[in-house]
């Protein structure tokens, strides 16, 4: 074979907020398995002759049944091979338990899913599964014509356990886990994600890529996923950079310079007015970690992480217990300078 289709992190089953479409389920669960099946039908009609999946094939490692029906269908539909590489989220979680890849190959005739490094001699790719990237690396076969793993390299800023570009063997390396596209020359490329899920992965492409092994070529395809919109202001333009945008049903992140006291003195109310129409809308004080969502504090004018907090810990029992926690929180942030 020498187009082989790359395909990674699906995360088929992953689910987000609390909104449905109109046939009852949930709309971002939706939109994974949409763009699932433009990855796949991109591949299709770019007539690869097999598909290497570099890991994260599911959200979890028992899916729901929606998402496994799915990804079968999808599978046998593209009438080719299928060689996938575990990745983290489909760890197993119990050594009882049936991996997924179990019921995928009884339901899927040509796939072949891997929790250990193989190497697969029609496509010549070395599969390296999540957590066994190092002494992979260290016995490379001597057939393999491409590496294809979950894992993650010193050349990207995700946190964990990485390995050191210098010690990948000098072949082409393609890898899922760290969901941006990302190469340069004599480095891995990671291929991405079908869908994006989190902050840093907002304006990162999606899409899938077609390798030739002979001779050595890489081409990129990528597909429309749901849309998101960025906003980075500060907290005097915050409401005026809102206003105006058209947010119906979009995913919307707005980074806002401002210091801690401003950040909790933002005007929630009149932010969630502005915010009803898109389907997820969360704010992070630029440089923190710290992120909220409006829609979560209704009965509040402004937003604060104390009031966040005592809300948080309020059904904790006994009294003693409660507020011990809740003094412990508010020291705390009072300490971090997000206090009263």
């Amino acid at each position: 074979m020498t187009r082989v289709g790359l395909i990674s992190d699906i995360h088929a089953g992953y689910v987000r907020g609390t909104r449905d479409n109109a046939d009852g389920v949930n709309v971002r669960e939706q939109d994974v398995l949409d763009a699932a099946t433009k990855a796949v039908h991109n591949l299709m009609r770019a007539g690869v002759e097999a598909i290497v999946d570099l890991g994260d094939l599911f959200h979890v490692p028992a899916p729901k049944k929606r998402a496994l029906l799915h990804m079968v269908n999808l599978i046998n539909e593209s009438g080719v091979p299928w060689y996938s590489a575990n990745g983290n989220h489909t760890l197993q979680r119990t050594k009882s338990d049936l991996h997924v890849y179990d019921v995928l190959s009884s339901l899927c005739s040509m796939f072949w899913g891997y929790t250990e490094p193989h190497l697969d001699l029609n496509t010549g790719a070395y599969l390296i599964p999540y957590g066994t990237e190092v002494e992979a690396l260290q016995n490379v076969p001597s057939g393999a014509k491409f590496i294809a793993g979950h894992f993650a390299c010193d050349d990207v800023p995700w946190p964990g356990e990485h390995v050191s570009v210098k010690d990948l063997p000098f072949l082409p390396t393609f890898l899922g886990h760290y969901h941006t596209r990302f190469s340069y020359t004599g480095g891995p490329v990671y291929i991405g994600s079908t869908e994006r899920f989190a902050w840093g992965e907002a304006n990162n492409p999606t899409g899938v890529a077609v390798f030739n092994t002979d001779p050595k070529g890489l081409e990129f395809i990528d597909h429309e996923t749901r849309e998101w919109v960025d906003v980075n202001t500060d907290v005097e333009r915050l409401l005026d950079d809102l206003r105006g945008r058209d947010l119906e049903g979009k995913i919307v992140r707005v980074n806002v310079t401002a210091t801690a006291p401003e950040y909790h003195g933002l005007d929630i109310k009149s932010i969630r007015d502005m915010a009803k129409g898109s389907l997820e809308f969360a704010i992070r004080r630029t440089g923190a970690s710290e992120s909220f969502k409006p829609q979560e504090h209704t009965d509040t004018q402004t937003y604060s992480l104390l009031d966040a907090w005592q809300q948080h810990t309020a059904s904790l029992k006994p009294a003693e217990m409660r507020k011990a926690v809740q003094g412990l929180g508010s020291k705390a942030l009072a300490g971090a300078g997000v206090g009263e």
